[in-house]
């Protein structure tokens, strides 16, 4: 069983550093606005203190602590472009972004138990293969 993880530039712009990782699409990551959780080694990396602000949020796992410290990233998968505001996790290990990230990146899920993936823009029989997870 695999998930659809894609490879993606992630750009903190204020602090003037920029990490390359892989991302999980997880459609079960619901906001109103993109998003995108950070674990707290790869938060650190790009320039980003956990801030004071603490906000509580719905996991897997049920309800958790997460920080919001009241900043945007870049987000670039294969060109395309969006930004998210971000949350940082101490539990999580890597990269994940929401239901509506997604859609900004123009992300279609095709078959997520294979992680398969495509573009909206692609044609439909267009496949892609999820990338390896790179864990922080």
């Amino acid at each position: 069983m695999l998930a659809v993880r894609v490879k993606a530039k992630i750009v903190n712009e204020k602090a003037g550093r920029t990490v390359e990782t892989t991302v999980l699409l997880n459609t079960g990551y619901e906001a109103p606005t993109p998003r995108i959780l950070l674990p707290e080694k790869l938060a650190e990396k790009l320039g980003i203190a956990l801030g004071s602000e603490e906000v509580e949020a719905k996991t897997s796992l049920g309800l958790g602590r997460l920080y919001a410290p009241k900043l945007k990233l870049l987000i670039e998968v294969e060109g395309r472009k969006a930004e998210a505001e971000v949350r940082i996790s101490k539990a999580e290990n890597e990269a994940v972004i929401n239901d509506a990230l997604i859609e900004a990146l123009g992300l279609e899920i095709i078959k997520p138990k294979e992680g398969i993936y495509r573009f909206a823009d692609e044609p439909p029989e267009t496949k892609r293969k999820t990338v390896k997870p790179e864990y922080w």
